[in-house]
């Protein structure tokens, strides 16, 4: 109880309203705390009382350093800048008013620190080739250390050029390239002490693409292979991995209608020969055919199938190949041939299968007829519809 008259002092009775000083921040009569070398000291004093009291400092010891001092926030903090072995002791914070005052006394003690790197020793660094990296020297001690980089040796530091050293000893390749990679030394110190830590760097060549498949245009049923070839670092193996609209494919994927399926035309039946004699007129083109049609369901070119049914009934033999954008053609008949006729499609995608055959024509024996046989074929309309199976039709009459 002696001891709390002595550091407040009573000096009338005030009014109901109103109160001498006490200290909210720090707590009781005396407190310390401990601060590193070269680092910056803040101690704070907070009060209460009404009037509202004001805040002074001393040092119990001996004179405040006035060049490294500083007072902040209405006095309530002082501050002392770069401190050092003399700044040790006891500070005194007092608040007074009108009613009476209040001390608080602070013992501070100020240690030294040699420097020490916090960062792992022979930590290991990799980086893609043309990307930034950066390398950590994460250090402590009192005075603060300064921080410096060697590569390899020790025979000039590392500031400048491709290199970059931050304020707080981080040490910056904005593109690294091969001849980067090796062993990087940092060094901290202060004036207790040198500290030094070593760190490695290694460079990856970037995983790039150097052959890809193009868009592929498939029949429905058939399987297709699609190759990504990729130029990699010697030292890493890539992961392949292939997507789908975007996302990863499952082990049992296969088309489905999500994918943009590319058909085939078809063709209903719409085979109709007339009694020919030298002339033969075939419909091909699908009526619904416009300049919209999908790309794939283009005709790049009709081909022209005969069955001799007297002498090798079964077998298909090819007559003629009509461009697609062409709308007619001659073909050539031979004489004394039972001829039967079927058509097949090709667009990008493949060959349709073939169509319903025509009626049997037969042309005259060589020597019957002085006639040339000559077949002119009439590429016209015949009504049809795309999906996936292709049905070509032929038209045949007397022209």
């Amino acid at each position: 109880m002696a001891d709390y008259y002595n550091d407040t002092e009573l000096l009338t009775d005030a009014p109901a309203d109103e109160r001498r000083p006490s200290f909210l921040i720090p707590s009781g009569h005396s407190s310390s705390m401990t601060v590193l070398r070269g680092h910056v000291l803040e101690m704070e004093c907070i009060a209460e009382g009404l009037p509202t009291p004001d805040i002074s400092w001393t040092k119990v010891s001996g004179d405040l350093p006035s060049r490294r001092t500083s007072f902040l926030h209405f006095n309530k903090t002082l501050q002392i800048v770069n401190v050092s072995e003399s700044d040790a002791g006891d500070y005194r914070c007092t608040a007074r008013n009108q009613h009476g005052f209040a001390h608080h006394t602070i013992s501070v003690a100020v240690k030294a620190e040699p420097p020490r790197v916090l960062t792992p020793a022979n930590k290991l660094y990799q980086v893609i080739e043309n990307h930034p990296v950066l390398m950590d020297c994460s250090s402590f001690g009192s005075p603060i250390p300064k921080i410096k980089w060697f590569k390899d040796s020790r025979s000039s530091t590392l500031d400048g050029d491709s290199y970059i050293l931050h304020d707080n000893g981080t040490l910056e390749i904005q593109v690294a390239q091969a001849q980067h990679k090796g062993k990087y030394i940092c060094v901290a110190s202060n004036m207790l002490g040198i500290y030094e830590n070593h760190v490695y760097l290694e460079t990856r060549e970037p995983t790039r693409i150097i052959n890809q498949s193009d868009d592929m245009v498939v029949q429905r049923g058939r399987s297709v292979v699609f190759e990504c070839k990729v130029k990699h670092d010697k030292d890493l193996m890539p992961t392949m991995t292939w997507l789908k609209d975007n996302e990863e494919m499952p082990e049992d994927e296969r088309l489905d209608a999500s994918f943009k399926y590319l058909c085939l035309p078809s063709y209903p039946s719409c085979l109709l020969m007339a009694d020919l004699s030298t002339k033969l007129y075939i419909s091909l083109l699908p009526s619904n055919f416009t300049e919209s049609t999908p790309a794939p369901a283009v005709i790049h070119e009709f081909v022209i199938q005969y069955e001799d049914s007297l002498l090798h009934p079964g077998h298909w033999h090819d007559l003629a190949r009509v461009p697609g954008t062409k709308t007619t053609a001659h073909l050539k008949l031979s004489p004394y041939v039972h001829y039967t006729f079927r058509v097949l499609a090709r667009n990008a995608v493949g060959l349709s299968v073939p169509s319903s055959p025509s009626r049997m024509y037969k042309t005259d024996p060589a020597g019957f007829s002085t006639k040339q046989y000559l077949g002119k074929v009439t590429l016209g309309s015949c009504a049809s519809s795309f999906n996936t199976r292709a049905y070509p039709g032929i038209q045949g009459k007397r022209l």
